[in-house]
């Protein structure tokens, strides 16, 4: 992760993200609905998006995958 902020850790299997495939993994959420959350805590942030009315309109930052470890 190059900057701070609200990066996507994992996707619900077969959830609406996931299905949609335009939000990976590695993915930084810049704001919900117009509310910012590059400045956010992981606590505000996680309220922001619950709280979030429908349509959801997400401004995201296309990230890196993280790197997968060899075994």
């Amino acid at each position: 992760m190059k900057h701070g902020g609200i990066y996507v850790k994992s996707l619900v299997p077969r959830g609406p993200a996931d299905m949609s495939a335009r939000v990976r993994i590695g993915d930084r959420v810049l704001s919900v609905n117009s509310v910012h959350l590059t400045s956010v805590t992981h606590k505000q942030a996680v309220e922001t998006l619950r709280n979030a009315s429908t349509p959801v309109t997400l401004r995201m930052e296309r990230g890196e995958p993280p790197a997968k470890t060899q075994v």
